[in-house]
């Protein structure tokens, strides 16, 4: 055989290697289907409607003090070790979950209460306290808040806001938020709600400071209903600047909580 043949026919028993290693190793249309849909079998099934799991805890707990919309509660609490099926972790519910919560053998603490989330309120014995001052009406209360901004009267303003004496007797015990399995104290409430407060407060004092303004009406979505006060939420007061006949809407009290005829902002805000 001369050397040229021989190279022909090495190169040509190359190409034939080549070929067979290629056909082997090159999966057929419909097995390239089906490994495809083993290896996303398990995210489909772990998206499947129905088939969420959802927890609660004390420490997933946030205080909506001001929220017009309380929390809404977990349906179901389960352990930590239910969160893992034949070895793989459904991402996204454990995406939300602390590493405590997503640890082997975990159980969320009692929470007799838990109810309580649902309903938007705790229940509570009858309190004899009152609000000192505030004002008398829902209207009385728009009013006063107008005149308050007009004047640029901080003092008269915040008058018209509960104490903190007045949010830890009277109201603090009565929201979800209070259960003893959230760890949330009333101090820790008002401490989180009074810089916003006196922050939204002192905006609009600089924003309405020497306007005339004039109160035309209130507006309020809905009214809770608790033990010892009302909360009427989604306040918005309606003003109108007499020196440019701009419409104001005010939401600077978001939620009034009324109690025995007194009537007081939980909050102000932004």
């Amino acid at each position: 055989m001369t050397p040229r043949r021989l190279k022909t026919w090495v190169a040509s028993g190359l190409l034939a290697v080549a070929a067979v290693l290629v056909m082997v190793l090159t999966p057929r249309s419909g097995e390239t289907d089906r490994r495809a849909g083993a290896r996303q079998e398990p995210a489909a099934q772990g998206s499947r409607g129905g088939d969420a799991i959802t927890t609660t805890s004390g420490d997933a707990m946030r205080t909506t003090l001001g929220d017009p919309t309380p929390a809404t509660p977990a349906p179901n609490a389960v352990s930590g070790s239910a969160l893992v099926e034949t070895g793989r972790v459904r991402s996204a519910e454990a995406s939300t979950l602390t590493p405590l919560q997503r640890a082997p053998g975990y159980y969320p603490p009692a929470d007799p209460e838990s109810a309580s989330v649902r309903l938007g309120r705790r229940e509570a014995p009858e309190i004899a306290d009152l609000f000192q001052g505030g004002a008398a009406s829902m209207d009385d209360f728009g009013r006063r808040i107008v005149a308050a901004l007009s004047a640029n009267d901080a003092r008269s303003l915040h008058a018209l806001r509960v104490t903190r004496g007045e949010f830890e007797t009277i109201l603090w015990r009565e929201f979800p938020e209070s259960r003893p399995v959230t760890n949330i104290q009333a101090e820790d409430a008002w401490s989180i709600s009074e810089p916003r407060s006196l922050s939204a407060a002192n905006r609009l004092l600089g924003a309405f400071a020497g306007r005339r303004l004039r109160f035309l009406t209130i507006e309020t979505s809905r009214v809770q209903t608790f033990t010892n006060f009302l909360l009427h939420r989604d306040v918005t007061i309606v003003a109108v600047d007499e020196g440019t006949a701009e419409i104001h809407r005010i939401a600077l009290a978001p939620t009034v909580a009324e109690r025995k005829g007194r009537f007081k902002a939980l909050l102000y805000r932004d």
